[in-house]
């Protein structure tokens, strides 16, 4: 048997203590807050470093690593990185995020704390990052406005930070902002055309009653089309379809075990094709009837799972994707005693082959639960987070 041993949890948060285990283990909480208004990178939200250049303005990309406020050592310092006309891919860029969460310090330096305001492929929205050690966050926060410079901005700050580590892999995450033309407007343009052209509010509703795949047929019909479902402003029109239509409810997405998908909601058909694609090289057998997404982010990070999981595969692999549920009592009491542990029940029923020592395959069950402890944390102050790892029982 291949023994990758990666499982990949999430929640989604509403209590229901439900999750689905595939692919990577990875996991934790990120318990920390700061001022989610502020859409400028270089504001350090009471981490109490100053760039000290009062010239300074948004077109700044040179290396502050020489002016550190008095409290801090020598070696502790920050560059920032202003790369006007470039947007993010938001897989490769999720990829590289978890890079950060397990970065080598003695080779790489310590990061206290990274922000920015990036432009992202697919969306016309601006998406803020932040991390604090191994913690990030990420949300989208307002449009990019008519006439405003749309590109990325990004802020390192640490101690002894190998720079050229940091901005080589950012960069390989960027590419060109590709320029977005009208919306053509053909002879004679279809019913559907007509819909999106006089009432474009009634067409991305029409929109959200289709499933993904469906949704991309139609943009593949017409150019017209496929302005309407392909282009950055197709994902900001659906979420706000969505809101008027569930009354600022958030409707999930969904995988069906068939492969159906209803994802175009969430995030950029980019990002829907892309986890499309590797679910389907994966190849993997789902014993669930449905996975469900409480977010775009959460289909972010199933798609790249399974990307990094195809990288990882050999001849050998094997992917299955179950399904693992804690009570909301268990939960309950789980938080309510720091420092405390808890298991899920047993995960049973998927059978792989392997072959064993005399060269003959076999048949045996995959049997694992999941362990959810709190994790250390080496910020000052310690921020609360917590660990999620599987736990094989038996195999071969």
């Amino acid at each position: 048997g291949h023994g990758h041993g990666h499982g990949h949890g999430h929640g989604d948060g509403h209590g229901d203590g439900h999750g689905h285990g595939h692919g990577h283990g990875h996991g934790h909480d990120d318990g920390h807050g700061h001022a989610a208004d502020c859409t400028d990178p270089s504001h350090s939200h009471g981490h109490g470093h100053d760039h000290g250049h009062d010239h300074c303005d948004d077109s700044c990309d040179h290396d502050h690593s020489d002016k550190v406020d008095s409290r801090h050592n020598k070696e502790v310092g920050s560059f920032s990185l202003v790369k006007d006309g470039l947007e993010v891919d938001p897989l490769k860029f999720n990829r590289w995020v978890r890079l950060l969460a397990t970065l080598d310090r003695e080779t790489n330096g310590m990061l206290y704390r990274c922000k920015a305001v990036l432009a992202q492929a697919g969306s016309t929205r601006k998406l803020i990052f932040h991390a604090v050690a191994d913690v990030v966050e990420q949300q989208e926060l307002g449009e990019w406005r008519e006439g405003e410079t749309r590109g990325c901005k990004i802020v390192f700050i640490g101690k002894n930070l190998k720079r050229e580590w940091f901005e080589e892999g950012f960069m390989k995450t960027t590419r060109p902002i590709r320029l977005q033309f009208p919306d053509p407007q053909t002879k004679g343009p279809s019913a559907l055309g007509r819909l999106f052209r006089d009432a474009g509010d009634a067409f991305y509703q029409m929109l959200l009653y289709c499933w993904t795949q469906d949704a991309s047929r139609l943009g593949r019909c017409s150019k017209q089309m496929a302005h309407a479902v392909f282009s950055d402003a197709a994902l900001p029109q659906l979420q706000r379809a969505t809101e008027a239509a569930l009354g600022g409810t958030v409707r999930k997405g969904l995988q069906l075990q068939g492969g159906r998908l209803w994802m175009h909601a969430l995030v950029s058909m980019p990002v829907v094709n892309a986890y499309a694609k590797a679910v389907k090289e994966a190849g993997a057998e789902f014993h669930v009837k449905e996975l469900v997404f409480a977010s775009g982010p959460e289909v972010t990070a199933a798609a790249v799972t399974w990307l990094e999981l195809n990288d990882l595969a050999d001849e050998t692999a094997q992917y299955h994707v179950m399904e693992f549920t804690w009570r909301e009592e268990t939960m309950d009491k789980f938080f309510a005693v720091p420092g405390s542990s808890t298991s899920s029940g047993l995960v049973t029923g998927a059978s792989y082959s392997y072959v064993n020592d005399l060269g003959d395959h076999e048949e045996d069950r995959f049997k694992f639960r999941l362990l959810l402890k709190p994790a250390p944390s080496d910020t000052d102050p310690p921020i609360e987070q917590h660990r999620i790892s599987i736990q094989l029982v038996g195999g071969k």
